[in-house]
């Protein structure tokens, strides 16, 4: 018997008469070769793919990272030259404040209580000043918003001195003092003279750090708006030798010094 009855059996078969079987095999097996290597190139292909979405995508988000970084760096800057430029304002307008009330009449008289009045006037008009005083040229306290303060010595006092000693008008760094009740505040203290230029005593008010800390607060809660509840702002304000002096969440005021401990930022002052 041959494969499908043309040759007897037992003879092998010539190339033209191959069996069926062997050819359907070797046809089966170059179809499965085949496949087998274009799914090897298909593994292949998305292996690559995968890989390229893969640095693709880190290398977008950390692009976007960056920007959203850079972009929350720049906002923070214009946040704080908008508070330095008004706080600017908010200090030349003292200074004319002080300038302004050297000149009274009122202050340029003995009449004390005349004097008291105009200063409880200033108060009550610009409640932002935390304590107003007039000291004589001996730097006694003769009229003053807190009258536990009249008759008190101050002729010791770096604000007193200079404005005597120099003849202008003083302006001291943000801290304590016995006149603010121990609330940090800034000084500013202008001399009164007379007719012939003689140094008749200071005027002095406080301007108590919280009121200057407002202004931090206005710009803080419009940034803090254009980010959303997500992102929480805080900040610190630092004197010039880098001691906070306002701290919004841990209220560290002048126990921390931003400079000893080494911090950029706080280094910008010697820049």
């Amino acid at each position: 018997m041959n494969c499908d009855g043309g040759a007897p059996s037992g003879l092998p078969p010539t190339s033209g008469e191959r069996c069926p079987s062997a050819q359907n095999q070797a046809a089966g097996c170059a179809a499965s070769g085949l496949r087998g290597g274009q799914f090897r190139r298909l593994v292949a292909l998305v292996i690559a793919c995968v890989l390229v979405v893969t640095v693709a995508g880190g290398a977008t988000l950390q692009y976007l990272q960056t920007r959203m970084v850079a972009q929350a760096g720049e906002n923070l800057a214009l946040a704080a030259v908008d508070i330095a430029g008004k706080l600017d304002l908010l200090m030349m307008d003292r200074y004319g404040d002080i300038q302004m009330m050297a000149r009274s009449e009122t202050f340029h008289c003995c009449d004390a209580a005349a004097m008291a009045d105009e200063l409880a006037w200033m108060r009550m008009v610009y409640p932002l000043y935390e304590w107003l005083g007039i000291t004589d040229s001996g730097g006694r306290i003769v009229a003053s918003t807190d009258p536990a303060s009249i008759g008190n010595d101050r002729s010791g006092q770096e604000w007193f001195r200079i404005s005597k000693d120099r003849g202008v008008i003083s302006v001291g760094d943000a801290q304590p003092s016995e006149e603010s009740h121990g609330v940090i505040a800034v000084a500013f203290t202008a001399p009164i003279g007379g007719m012939r230029n003689e140094f008749l005593g200071t005027i002095t008010s406080r301007v108590a750090l919280p009121v200057l800390e407002d202004v931090f607060v206005e710009t803080v809660t419009a940034l803090q708006a254009q980010w959303g509840t997500d992102v929480r702002i805080e900040y610190q304000f630092v004197n010039r030798e880098g001691e906070v002096i306002a701290d919004s969440l841990l209220r560290e005021e002048r126990r921390v010094n931003l400079k000893q401990m080494g911090l950029p930022s706080a280094k910008l002052f010697d820049a």
